[in-house]
Parts: structure tokens; sequence; C-alpha cells
């Protein structure tokens, strides 16, 4: 982990899906069952990950209304704390959507809990690993990550 970081309230599930709008302006966050206080890059590596397609096998890939780039600028433009490690932040990200993914394929697969959702989502495992892993093996240019494109 980086040793700059800044420590505050985390949301933990930070993407478009819980972002509430009203006329086109930020009216509120749910789904706050993950906040924890913690590094606050953690957020901002969630909805980079959420928004890039390279993270995601061809079936299920994420529709973003604003890139990564934007991203980062407008936290660079209001002083955001976690733009300095977003890259170690979206590594992380996809290791925990991938730990993640692999319980819940486990438990689709094994009858505990079917939900054919996962079904659909367990070709992206291996993206979500090998993409992270690219994020933390490069540092000017992203290979491609084989499969997933």
């Amino acid at each position: 982990m980086p040793a700059d970081n800044t420590i505050g309230l985390v949301h933990g599930d930070y993407q478009p899906g819980n972002i509430l709008y009203h006329k086109g302006e930020i009216s509120g966050l749910v789904d706050w069952e993950l906040a924890f206080i913690g590094p606050q890059g953690v957020d901002v590596g969630w909805l980079l990950m959420m928004s890039d397609s390279d993270s995601w096998a061809p079936n299920w890939r994420p529709i973003a209304p604003v890139s990564d780039s934007e991203l980062i600028q407008a936290y660079i433009d209001t002083g955001g704390p976690a733009a300095a490690n977003s890259r170690w932040f979206h590594a992380l990200a996809n290791y925990r959507m991938g730990a993640i993914a692999c319980l819940n394929v486990k438990l689709h697969r094994s009858g505990k809990r079917p939900d054919e959702l996962w079904e659909r989502f367990a070709p992206s495992i291996d993206c979500l690993f090998r993409r992270g892993m690219e994020l933390l093996e490069s540092s000017d240019t992203l290979r491609n990550v084989g499969d997933c494109q």
C-alpha cells in the first residue's frame, strides 16, 4: 500500500449505480453497508475499475459517464487526496472484485446460493486479476490483457 494515504470515510461500493441524481446533479449516495474508515483512495479505485472496460470480459463491459482521465482530473481540481495513488487503488479494486466474484460464483455453482448473474459474470474474473496485475506492473503503458479484449 502506498505510504502517503489520506484516511477518512470510505463508501466501499462507490459506483454509478449507487449515485442519485436530480435534474442532472448529484443529489445523494445510497448503499452504505460497506462503509468504513480507511484510505480514501479505495473509492476512487473502485470507480476507476467499474468504468474500465479492460477489467471486464466482453459480455460484461461497463457504461461509465466519465473517463478515467476526467475522473482523476476532477479529483485533482477539487484537491482530492486520492489521485496520487489512483493506479494502485484501481489495481486493489480489481483484486477485491475478483475475490468477491470467486466466492459468489462458487456459491452459485455449488447450489448454496443460485444466481445466474454470477455465471454471466464469471468470465470477468480472470480479466479483473490480469488487469490488476497489469496496473501494478506498468508505469506508463498498459499491455493487452489477453482474452479480455
